[in-house]
């Protein structure tokens, strides 16, 4: 039987769009939590985007102001492997990175 004949298709498919529109706007939401949590962070270090951008570059991560302007407008997602440098730099776990 090929599976777009299978009886219960259009069912199967509506509730994978709608798991993959829920999952894409959770990735959405987390994304803005972590621009402002890296906004907060930055602001509370007194430090500017320059700044944070030059800190994180001396712990190894090859960064620049204007990627660190792109993620904390949204523009910009930051790779899992960056987030280590950010839980590093401001000395907390990745996962309050992640939490509002």
């Amino acid at each position: 039987m090929l599976v777009n004949s299978h009886p219960e298709y259009p069912t199967c498919i509506r509730q994978v769009h709608k798991c993959l529109i829920e999952f894409n706007h959770i990735g959405e939401v987390i994304h803005m939590i972590l621009a402002d949590k890296i906004i907060e962070l930055r602001k509370r270090s007194g430090m500017s985007q320059e700044e944070l951008a030059a800190s994180l570059q001396l712990i190894g991560l090859d960064i620049t102001q204007k990627t660190i302007s792109r993620i904390e407008t949204g523009n910009r997602v930051v790779p899992d492997y960056e987030l280590i440098y950010f839980s590093k730099l401001f000395d907390i776990p990745v996962e309050d990175l992640l939490h509002d």
